[in-house]
């Protein structure tokens, strides 16, 4: 037999034919995608086993905000999901596993157990994407020290607006940069990382960009965080934003957080342009600004503690606190 088989196998037995054939056969088999649904076609979202559902690309970024809990699954019970941001999700997370499939033994997303948060891979780029914002976010967020470029919001109405709307009691977002991000809103609270925060930042920053309020009433907004209350903390943070408080009679603009109301800053400074402009209202209130906070809240002094932090006042402050 002169076949290429015998040329390159010349001593080759039949039993060994018959395993070599085997063998093909299955390296064949495995290269056939198996059909959506089966337990080996899922997708491991979870490179590294640490729980945490790994982030690569703006789309997946812009799935999150639909997931308040970072379990890996869409919040349908919790908020109420348009079926358009369903299939966004969808589309980031292609091939995840589903609740239809999860079983007691069945990882989620690839995480060895229950998925507890997101982490970025690498850094990402918003030029020419819009953000809209999620809701409270209590699950990890882990930037593993990368960055989120160029990321624009524009918001009409609501109470809270950034990155995270609110981060709540029981969030932690930590290790992220934003750079020259441009948060434009007349939400109550603005800040470019987190309208909100009720959990924990560490080590996280806004490098340039702006957040500006385009309201007529009451802001809180600050470079960071616009109000940081219930026993928030940020640790190890900054901003270099610049914060625009509008023409308002009352409010906080703060270089790092607009308004501290229960938490703590610790390690932390800021160094961006604070402006506004007061229109004294009827019971002599005005905006209050701060290189640092533009507000400690008067009946929560003792329990809104800033500690190791510092600014550079530009603008409008004429010290690192505002009113206290």
């Amino acid at each position: 037999m002169n076949t290429p088989a015998a040329r390159a196998f010349p001593a080759l037995k039949p039993l060994a034919a018959l395993a070599l054939l085997a063998a093909l056969s299955l390296l064949l088999y495995a290269a056939i995608p198996f059909p959506a649904g089966a337990t080996s076609h899922w997708v491991d979202y979870d490179s590294d086993n640490d729980g945490l559902i790994d982030i690569k690309t703006v789309a997946q970024l812009q799935g999150i905000r639909w997931d308040h809990n970072g379990d890996g699954f869409i919040d349908v019970a919790n908020i109420a999901v348009p079926a358009s941001d369903r299939t966004d999700y969808n589309t980031a997370f292609p091939n995840r596993e589903t609740v239809s499939t999860l079983t007691s033994t069945s990882p989620r997303m690839g995480c060895p157990g229950v998925c507890t948060g997101y982490e970025l891979m690498n850094d990402l780029d918003f030029e020419g994407a819009g953000w809209t914002g999620g809701y409270g976010y209590v699950g990890i967020f882990e930037g593993n020290g990368y960055t989120i470029s160029n990321l624009t919001q524009t918001i009409t109405g609501g109470q809270a607006t950034g990155l995270f709307r609110i981060v709540d009691v029981g969030g932690v977002v930590r290790n992220v940069g934003l750079i020259d991000a441009v948060i434009t809103s007349n939400a109550q609270s603005i800040g470019i990382l987190a309208g909100t925060n009720r959990g924990t930042i560490t080590a996280s920053y806004v490098h340039g960009g702006s957040a500006s309020f385009t309201g007529s009433a009451n802001p809180t907004i600050g470079g960071l965080v616009g109000t940081n209350d219930q026993g928030g903390t940020i640790t190890d943070s900054f901003s270099t934003a610049s914060v625009d408080a509008g023409s308002n009679d009352n409010g906080s603009a703060g270089g790092l957080v607009g308004k501290l109301d229960v938490g703590t800053i610790t390690d932390s400074f800021a160094a961006g342009h604070v402006t506004g402009t007061d229109t004294v209202g009827a019971a002599n209130i005005t905006l209050d600004f701060g290189g640092l906070v533009g507000e400690i809240d008067d009946a929560n002094t003792s329990t809104s503690i800033v500690t190791d932090s510092y600014c550079a006042v530009d603008g409008r402050p004429t010290a690192c606190i505002g009113e206290a």
